[in-house]
């Protein structure tokens, strides 16, 4: 286990990451409340600044076939955002299609009482 530091939310905010066998690549990333399906955790002590340093030292840890397990069960709520105006919806049809893709996943997980949680970091 790997504590991954991840201040933003919160100062002292980490993360938690199940390192595979080769000891490079975190397989299977706890993020609390820095990171969610559809979206990332309010930068309570941080800005964007922070966010991005996270999303960075994920980019050099993990793979596409990281799952993430987040903290909270926000997923439909998240991903809802997009089409409400008050998250820019994806102007590309392949993400779109994607952003549409997993708010159907998170829909059907929910309606047959499943957690919609893990996500694979690569389809985020």
């Amino acid at each position: 286990v790997e504590v991954v530091p991840a201040p933003c939310h919160t100062k002292g905010h980490v993360m938690f990451g199940l390192v595979g066998a080769d000891g490079a690549r975190i397989e299977a990333l706890f993020t609390g409340d820095a990171l969610f399906c559809g979206g990332c955790g309010a930068p309570f002590e941080g800005d964007a600044k922070d966010v991005a340093r996270n999303f960075r030292a994920l980019y050099h840890r993990c793979d596409e076939a990281t799952l993430l397990f987040p903290g909270h069960e926000y997923s439909e709520t998240l991903l809802l955002e997009y089409f409400g105006g008050s998250q820019p919806t994806p102007w590309a049809p392949a993400h779109f299609s994607a952003l549409c893709h997993a708010l159907q996943r998170a829909r059907d997980c929910r309606a047959h009482d499943r957690p919609s949680v893990p996500v694979i970091l690569g389809k985020e």
